[in-house]
C-alpha cells in the first residue's frame, strides 16, 4: 500500500473519530509532559527499551502522572523489531496517589525509509490492571481491560551537519495514534483515543536526540458518554546507549 493510500485512511480515521464524540459532553484541559527514553544496545539484534513520563497539567508543576515502562526488543531486521515489557503508573491528586496501574505490552514496529523520509508503524497490545483508592484510604475493586494501540508516524530530514564522527539532524515528526478498548465490559467505546502530534526532533549525536512536540488528543473518561480534550506540550529525551563495540561496525 502506498505512503498516500495510508495517510487517506489514517485522515479518515481521525475524521470518523472525531464526529462520533463530536454531540457528547467534552471537557478541555492543558497538559506539560516530559519523557526520558533510553535504549541499550546489547548487540545487533537485543535491546533493553526503557522510559519514565511525568505529567502534570494546569501549567503547574505538581504532577499528576507517573510511569515507568521496560521492555526487551529483538530486531528481526533492518526492519521489523518486535519488543515485550511491562509498566507501572501512578495517577495522584495532590500528591497524594489515587490509582495504580500495573501494564503488559506486547508490540511490532515497522520502520521504511525514504530518502528523507522515514515512516514507521507500531503495533501494541496492552493488559491494564488497575487498583483505585477509595475515599476510606482502601482499595476498591481492581480493574483489568485490553487495549490496542496503533500509530502511524513519519519523519522528514530537515536539516543535517556532519561534526567529526557525529551527524547532527534537525527532523520533523508528525504522527497519529488511535487507541482501541477491547471486550464487552470495559466500559468505554471500541474507539478509546485519538492522538495526534507534530513537531521537530534535535539529534545531536549517536547518543542523544531531544523531541518536542504539540499532541492534541481526543479520548474517553472513565466517566460514560464523558470525553477530554487535551493540549500536549511533550518534551522527549532519548539516550541511546551502544554496547557492541568495534562488532557494529
Amino acid at each position: 500500500m502506498s505512503l498516500l493510500k495510508k495517510g487517506v485512511i489514517l485522515f479518515g480515521l481521525f475524521a470518523m473519530s472525531t464526529s462520533t464524540w463530536a454531540q457528547k459532553q467534552v471537557s478541555v484541559k492543558d497538559q506539560q509532559w516530559l519523557q526520558y527514553y533510553s535504549e541499550l544496545k546489547f548487540n545487533k539484534n537485543w535491546r533493553l527499551l526503557t522510559d519514565l513520563a511525568l505529567r502534570s497539567s494546569g501549567g503547574t508543576l505538581e504532577l499528576n502522572q507517573v510511569m515507568l515502562r521496560t521492555g526487551i526488543g529483538y530486531r528481526m531486521n533492518p526492519h521489523l523489531m518486535l519488543v515485550g515489557g511491562v509498566l507501572y503508573g501512578v495517577q495522584m491528586e495532590e500528591y497524594r496517589s489515587q490509582r495504580y496501574e500495573l501494564r503488559g505490552y506486547q508490540e511490532a514496529r515497522i520502520r521504511n525509509n525514504y530518502s528523507k523520509l522515514s515512516m514507521e508503524q507500531r503495533l501494541r497490545l496492552e493488559q491494564r490492571y488497575f487498583d483505585n483508592f477509595v475515599a476510606s484510604g482502601l482499595y476498591s475493586d481492581p480493574l483489568f481491560h485490553w487495549r490496542l494501540r496503533y500509530r502511524l508516524q513519519f519523519e522528514w530530514k530537515l536539516w543535517s551537519s556532519q561534526q567529526r564522527e557525529n551527524e547532527m539532524e534537525l527532523n520533523l515528526i508528525v504522527a497519529d495514534e488511535l487507541f482501541f478498548h477491547l471486550g464487552t465490559d470495559n466500559g468505554h467505546d471500541l474507539l478509546g483515543q485519538n492522538r495526534f502530534m507534530g513537531g521537530p526532533t534535535f539529534e545531536l549525536n549517536d547518543s542523544w536526540s531531544f523531541t518536542l512536540l504539540y499532541n492534541y488528543q481526543y479520548g474517553a473518561d472513565d466517566e460514560v458518554h464523558h470525553f477530554e480534550i487535551d493540549h500536549v506540550i511533550w518534551l522527549g529525551i532519548k539516550h541511546n546507549i551502544d554496547m557492541r563495540g568495534d562488532s557494529k561496525r
